[in-house]
């Protein structure tokens, strides 16, 4: 039995489900991201890759339509210590049948899957693009070509003929390294001839082209997809590429590094004719240097390939071997925690093993020392070879560019932060003179909490092309928005999207690289006193006074902002929970908390709160009395920013939402204007015994009618009539119906952003 859909209505119980993945799902292997296994999944109707961790992989692997979700939620619970509700499955089965991973009938073969991919992957025009923007196609029908290629070459992939070409090419490699004072001799020899130089480069040229079709056949040999052929400008010259899709898939790690390798051992292999004739021609003749130089130049420039530095083959086969994603930028991570923590900044490294200390350690030390040797060797080199030609001065010159390079971005990096401070000060409205915080006498602090005037004039908050990075990665990319006063803004998107960070610039908790943030009509950094105790925050790992009660707790907290007792007694009334102010804290339920850590983030009664998730982990019925409470908020006149990953939970709350990924606001509107962009139809479902497709067809206003599972849906664009109808065939209690939510227009947003 197959899932039709994760909406259901009288159907067997949940758990007795046996909902199958789509045929041809591409699973990958695990891979290290910083200290988190994960795992890539890709649909075969040509989705983008979708990133799952061990648990979700773990469940993914086990739908194969013989198991059940009973059956495979006990062994869930016997693998990771907990055991999954309906709520999860639900919200899991939900998020892979929209990203299309679920079977859900006929259509899902994977002949016409591959068909449709390879028809789309196969599409394109000779030289289809522009040099100037970057790339250009060269290959129509890429991955026929390569096709060819692998049949052509079938002999040499052998074992039989690969080992002893690889051991003649080591061999090759160990005379040219005894003879390397030679081979330098015709370098210099070649170098000093332009005439000589040029077509010598044209053949390495050639030989790069080799070099990627290389990557080509080792990619279609391992069970890749040879997505594009074509040449690029790079690194001030026009280079061949060969991109191969799905290597993250590959069956083995050693495949993938073999496709990593591939390309340096066809550049050696082009060379080896050229190396046995230098061999055998007089070293000293024109021809021997000529020969002697382009085995030179041709070794290094494909040696240089083999440097574990980004983005060359060396790197990317290393990260392959180690079964780490993102090799350079997480051991710059590495290096930035082990350094705030050594000042006693940040978390530190305690979450990660010694065996990624050392990795992790180990090549933060290549990727900062191998750059500085290849460039302290490259400047002598050039010194050297300038000041025997040209004189000593001229050898003064490598030297000489080097420094002054590297002052000229000392300078562009002191110019880039002084134009930020300028920016920020010059871009936010004009900040009012801090006022101390007076503490009110306790007749003032026992009033009952005000209801706040909104003044529409100036918004609550004004973000103008904020920018964020770490590690030259951005966090936040050029966001703009603006929340009204009174408004209750939802905040969307997937983990690392860039929310947090967002909401941090916001309080002030954390400085912009560039843009501006007005909050409140003031500038929250420098962080201001007086602007902060206007703003309240609950966060989803609030901290409280756990052998401390409900209100004691309160009381406290208002007591350091020197507010009187009867402020904690509001707030309580407040959440709801008056009933539980002698109740300890560490004895309340999680919605308890809950709605306690957002009676404290209301003592000071601000006119901004920021929420952070607060119906996380949260079952339906305290979810849904906690809704009350955030709905009091706005009612009340504060302006809430409010994070959440409950769609229907933001479309019930939420005048505006925006949607974040990859650190850019993607959409910002109503929940209403959102869903109505999907421009989709409503969807009926009835039972399929009761109405045949080609029936339901004959209904005026029915668009489409597919048999799923044991249902018909129906898709129409005029509910009323349509439903009206279906009633009256097969009855009202047999019909259930569908309308696009938030979620819908949510989740084709981001897949959408991912896309691109």
């Amino acid at each position: 039995m197959t899932a039709a859909s994760p909406a259901t209505g009288d159907r067997p119980a949940l758990s007795d489900l046996r909902p199958a993945r789509v045929p041809g799902l591409r699973v990958s292997g695990p891979t290290l991201r910083g200290t988190t296994l994960i795992h890539f999944v890709q649909s075969p109707r040509g989705g983008g890759l979708l990133e799952v961790r061990s648990k979700e992989h773990f469940i993914i692997s086990r739908l194969d339509g013989s198991r059940s979700l009973g059956e495979i939620g006990e062994q869930y619970a016997a693998r990771f210590g907990a055991a999954l509700g309906p709520k999860q499955w639900e919200q899991m089965l939900g998020l892979l049948y929209r990203r299309g991973l679920l079977a859900t009938g006929a259509a899902d073969t994977p002949d016409a899957s591959a068909t449709a991919a390879t028809a789309a992957a196969g599409t394109g025009t000779l030289l289809n693009g522009n040099l100037l923007s970057g790339n250009a196609r060269l290959v129509a029908d890429a991955p026929a070509l390569i096709e060819r290629l692998y049949r052509v070459t079938a002999f040499a992939r052998r074992r039989a003929v690969l080992i002893p070409v690889t051991g003649f090419l080591a061999l090759m490699l160990g005379y040219l390294a005894a003879r390397l004072g030679d081979l330098t001799d015709d370098a210099t020899y070649l170098i000093d001839r332009p005439g000589l130089l040029l077509p010598v480069l044209t053949l390495l040229w050639v030989t790069q082209g080799m070099h990627e079709l290389g990557h080509g056949v080792a990619g279609r040999a391992a069970g890749g997809h040879i997505e594009e052929i074509g040449l690029r400008w790079h690194w001030g010259t026009v280079l061949m590429y060969c991109r191969v899709e799905g290597v993250q898939f590959f069956p083995r790690r050693r495949a993938q590094v073999a496709l990593a390798l591939a390309g340096v051992f066809v550049n050696l292999l082009a060379l080896l004719p050229f190396a046995i004739a230098w061999a055998l021609v007089p070293s000293t003749g024109p021809a021997g240097r000529l020969l002697g130089g382009l085995v030179m130049i041709g070794v290094v420039w494909g040696l240089a390939n083999l440097i574990p530095l980004p983005p060359l083959d060396g790197y990317k086969a290393l990260g392959y071997a180690l079964g780490i994603d993102r090799l350079a930028t997480e051991s710059r991570r590495f290096v930035r925690l082990s350094l705030g923590r050594a000042v006693r900044r940040g978390p530190g490294i305690a979450d990660y093993p010694v065996r990624l200390r050392f990795l992790y350690g180990a090549y933060a030390a290549v990727f900062f020392a191998l750059p500085a040797a290849l460039g302290v060797a490259a400047v002598l080199a050039s010194r050297r070879y300038l000041s025997d030609h040209f004189g000593s001065a001229a050898g003064d010159v490598p030297p000489a560019a080097v420094a002054g390079a590297f002052v000229l971005w000392l300078l562009g990096m002191v110019g880039a932060r002084l134009r930020g401070r300028r920016g920020a000060k010059t871009q936010s409205p004009a900040r009012p003179e801090p006022r101390p915080v007076a503490h009110p006498s306790p007749a003032e602090g026992n009033r009952p909490m005000p209801k706040h005037q909104t003044d529409s004039g100036i918004p609550a908050i004004e973000v103008r092309e904020i920018r964020k990075e770490y590690g030259g990665v951005p966090a936040v990319d050029g966001v703009t928005l603006t929340v009204a006063r009174g408004e209750f803004f939802g905040l969307l998107g997937p983990n690392g999207a860039g929310k947090t960070t967002l909401v941090e610039m916001i309080c002030g908790l954390r400085r912009a690289d560039s843009g501006s943030v007005t909050v409140l009509g003031a500038s929250p950094w420098p962080r201001d006193v007086a602007l902060l105790a206007r703003i309240g925050m609950q966060t989803q790992s609030s901290a409280f006074f756990t052998r401390l009660t409900a209100l004691e707790h309160l009381q406290t907290v208002a007591a350091l902002y020197g507010l009187g007792g009867r402020t904690a007694r509001d707030a309580l009334d407040l959440v709801g929970i008056p009933q539980q102010a002698r109740v300890l804290v560490e004895a309340l339920s999680g919605g308890q908390r809950q709605r306690l850590a957002i009676a404290t983030a209301l003592i000071r009664d601000p006119e901004l709160v920021f929420l952070d998730e607060p119906t996380a982990a949260l079952d339906p019925e305290a979810r849904r009395d906690l809704w009350s409470v955030l709905r009091a908020l706005k009612e009340r006149g504060h302006t809430v920013v409010y994070t959440t990953h409950h769609m229907e939970e933001a479309e019930a709350l939420c005048d505006r939402v925006a949607i974040m990924a990859h650190g850019s606001v993607i959409a910002c509107d109503t929940p209403g204007n959102l869903v109505r962009s999907l421009d989709a139809p409503t969807r009926l479902y009835l039972p399929a015994a009761k109405l045949t497709p080609e029936a339901a067809l004959r209904i005026a206003g029915v668009d489409r009618a597919v048999v799923d599972g044991s249902e018909l849906e129906l898709q129409t664009r005029t509910p009323g009539p349509v439903l009206v109808a279906v009633g009256e065939a097969v009855g009202f209690d047999a019909v259930r119906t569908r309308t696009t939510s938030l979620e819908d227009a949510y989740l084709a947003l981001i897949g959408m952003d991912g896309a691109r």
